[in-house]
């Protein structure tokens, strides 16, 4: 079936199951600490569940993997300040293998770590040089190069 749900907080439409969001679908946030935010994707007993977008009132956007109602999976945020980071995701954070797009050209590719660079890691700078090494929650730590700008 396709239909609609609204509480206090929140409008659903899309297919429905059993009175719940099943299918592909959309949900807007109507009030609340989440108000404003929008989902279009896939849901499954009333979760964001499979693949979709979410938008966030700051402009943000995740497209990718949802499990149970989280952002777990293979995915793309775009940060409100246009980073991009691209790679897995738990709980809404990155983890594991991926890059980041710095909006001031910077670019990251390896390991995260709740979406700090953690592990081996390299970074180019848009100003020239570069570091390649090991990182530890966001900072360059251990052995690694470095190379500097001319």
């Amino acid at each position: 079936d396709i239909g609609e749900l609204k509480t206090d907080t929140m409008f659903y439409a899309g297919k429905l199951l059993n009175g719940k969001a099943h299918g592909k679908g959309k949900l807007e946030y109507t009030s609340g600490q989440n108000y404003g935010d929008k989902y279009e994707g896939d849901f499954d007993n009333n979760l964001f569940h499979g693949y979709g977008t979410y938008t966030w009132k700051d402009g943000a956007t995740y497209t990718g993997e949802f499990k149970q109602g989280k952002l777990t999976g293979k995915g793309r945020k775009l940060y409100a300040n246009k980073d991009v980071l691209e790679g897995t995701f738990v709980d809404g954070k990155g983890n594991g293998e991926g890059t980041c797009q710095k909006y001031n050209g910077d670019m990251y590719k390896g390991g995260f770590q709740d979406n700090y660079y953690h592990g081996k890691g390299r970074v180019d700078y848009k100003k020239g040089g570069y570091y390649d090494g090991q990182w530890d929650r966001g900072f360059a730590s251990g052995k690694g190069e470095k190379k500097y700008e001319n």
